[in-house]
């Protein structure tokens, strides 16, 4: 039996995000459980899931950067551990521009579909995605975005982290393809527009051109996409030059700033991954920083944010999305506090080396220091004795330098 078709879309824009109605959430809702159920009946008993990285769907395929390497260089790190490794080397593939026409995109990874049961992959770091997870279009359910869409589709869109070191630089990459005058609209992970907005205003979009997305279905006639700049399902930073630029951009305006604030990133407000002894690590650091202050960025502008950061002169604190911040900062001493051992097993270990070479590109000392024991998931500790003799062999060191 040949593949159902897929009908047209209704012919109602998806308009840009807005603080929606009690009835819109109930409608989003309802849409999401629809879509659900669906892809849950068609994993058991409905056509198999097709995956293609090939098809008609795929009107051109630019080239827009070649092959490129970065040696990532922490010299704190280097002669804290006594590695003797060097620069870490990171290859970055040749990246693409993909333009692609009657695409139904669902759920919020925003997976793209040419067929009512053909997924397009063209994303390396969805490989992994479990296909029970998969929802299926519903055209007659699709809201459609006319004119050309930029997807921002993927791992992590929710996560800020995610979304400033791998999907903002794919924004740049297009634009530095496509020029910045070319009309495009954003589609943005849905549930995350509004703070995504204000990194993508920052950034030099047109607010107005970006649209939330769906945990339904969305039906766009054209679609541009960059696929994610990992080559494999791993997280690792693309050439420090993107961020740099990223960098500057989000700092447009910003008057200069006294760097003369020590800042602790405290976890004490969040749901997970605190660190229960924080009050006494914060004791510890204020025997060596008086001026060490307790921050928290819950509820804080992205535009409040570099302006802190912009003043930090040494940061601290147990290992979180907040040391992406580290961009926005010059020439400070970052400390991460990490759970589990320093170990390439270890996730935690591969996003505190992100976030560290991420300081590193605007000229910062960054060091993670890792609490040495398993770490099963939840609040942990770091204990105290190790941590104080890590703080100490860390003052020798900067006495050495110094020297």
């Amino acid at each position: 039996m040949p593949p159902e078709p897929l009908l047209p879309a209704k012919a109602h824009r998806l308009l840009p995000h807005r603080h929606c109605s009690s009835l819109e959430r109930f409608r989003k809702k309802l849409d999401r459980l629809i879509h659900e159920a669906r892809g849950a009946w068609c994993a058991r008993f409905g056509p198999p899931l097709e995956i293609v990285s090939a098809g008609p769907a795929i009107r051109e395929r630019i080239s827009i950067r070649p092959p490129a390497r970065t040696i990532w260089a922490n010299p704190l790190e280097e002669v804290y551990y006594g590695t003797g490794e060097g620069g870490v080397v990171v290859e970055h593939p040749e990246v693409f521009l993909y333009r692609l026409e009657h695409i139904y995109i669902t759920g919020s990874e925003a997976l793209a579909f040419s067929g009512p049961h053909t997924l397009l992959r063209l994303d390396p770091s969805l490989n992994d995605f479990a296909l029970r997870k998969v929802r299926r279009p519903i055209s007659w359910l699709a809201r459609c975005v006319d004119g050309p869409v930029l997807a921002l589709g993927g791992r992590g869109t929710g996560n800020r982290g995610h979304f400033l070191c791998e999907h903002l630089p794919r924004v740049l990459l297009a634009r530095e393809r496509l020029g910045a005058a070319f009309p495009l609209k954003i589609l943005v992970t849905p549930d995350h527009a509004s703070w995504q907005m204000e990194y993508l205003t920052r950034l030099g979009e047109d607010p107005d051109c970006v649209i939330e997305g769906s945990r339904g279905t969305v039906f766009c006639p054209e679609v541009w996409f960059v696929p994610n700049l990992s080559r494999t399902e791993r997280a690792d930073l693309y050439e420090p030059e993107v961020y740099r630029e990223i960098a500057r951009r989000f700092k447009r305006g910003l008057p200069p700033r006294r760097k003369d604030r020590f800042l602790f990133l405290t976890r004490k407000d969040t749901p997970s991954r605190g660190l229960l002894n924080e009050d006494e690590i914060f004791a510890v650091l204020r025997g060596s920083y008086p001026d060490l202050e307790r921050v928290s960025l819950a509820g804080m502008s992205l535009h409040d944010q570099i302006s802190l950061f912009a003043e930090a002169r040494f940061v601290v604190g147990p290992h979180s999305q907040a040391f992406r911040n580290l961009l926005y900062c010059e020439g400070v001493l970052s400390i991460q506090l990490v759970p589990g051992h320093r170990s390439a097993d270890n996730g935690y270990c591969v996003w505190a080396s992100n976030y560290d070479r991420l300081g590193s590109i605007p000229g910062n000392r960054c060091l993670s220091l890792y609490a040495g024991e398993p770490y099963h998931g939840g609040n942990w500790n770091f204990p105290l004795k190790p941590f104080e003799s890590a703080m100490q062999r860390l003052e020798t060191l900067d006495q050495a330098r110094a020297g």
